[in-house]
């Protein structure tokens, strides 16, 4: 690693698997309230980023830039930003906001994208022959806010692979969907890998990659 980061950005987010802190709308909760802790999907505490925030230490701040209900794609946002509305809301901040951008000024930082698991969601509720289109438009909408953050310059934008949909209690109940949906991420992880032989971004496992780059930023790792 050459350069570890101390400034994480993060951005988009799934629902069904974890809801972040920005925004926490009830009015989509669509999995009962039994699933939630302080507002966010987790059934046994703190989430994702909450965890990130406790083994960053001194050595690393995290931004958070995602919401609850976000989806890489617009057509399947809802009320929440997509992760381009979330990549503007980034840019503009980072335009505008003297005292954020003289933080992030001359840090080393990694932006992390994790998302496409709302969109899957919605093939629930479309024929089977809606699939090829809804599957090339999340890894085309992922594929173009990465290209945005690039062109900004960005150095370091990392993409997390999207995680086992097919196993969450929403899909699991559906009886037929589980290895549809199975077969969907694998495709979506699939064509992002593709794509990652010819766009300049990190990829990261959804599992502990991100925890890794972390650790590593905060033992001064180089």
């Amino acid at each position: 690693m050459e350069s570890p980061a101390n400034f994480f950005l993060l951005l988009a987010t799934a629902m069904l698997l974890c809801k972040l802190s920005l925004a926490s709308n009830k009015v989509l909760v669509i999995m009962g309230d039994r699933y939630y802790w302080q507002g966010r999907y987790t059934g046994n505490g703190g989430n994702w980023v909450d965890e990130l925030r406790r083994i960053a230490g001194r050595n690393l701040s995290v931004s958070n830039f995602a919401y609850g209900g976000g989806a890489a794609c617009t057509a399947y946002s809802g009320m929440s930003p997509s992760l381009g509305q979330q990549v503007s809301m980034y840019m503009a901040k980072l335009a505008t906001d003297p005292v954020y951008r003289s933080q992030l000024r001359n840090r080393p930082r990694q932006v992390l994208i994790w998302t496409g698991h709302n969109d899957l969601v919605a093939l629930t509720r479309m024929p089977p022959s809606a699939a090829p289109a809804v599957l090339s438009g999340i890894v085309e909408c992922i594929m173009n806010s990465t290209m945005s953050l690039l062109r900004s310059g960005e150095q370091n934008v990392g993409i997390m692979s999207l995680a086992p949909l097919d196993l969450t209690p929403l899909i699991r109940a559906m009886p037929g969907f589980p290895p549809l949906v199975k077969s969907a991420v694998d495709g979506i992880n699939g064509a992002l890998r593709m794509a990652n032989t010819v766009v300049n971004f990190t990829s990261f496992g959804y599992r502990s990659n991100a925890a890794c780059l972390v650790y590593a930023a905060n033992q001064g790792v180089g």
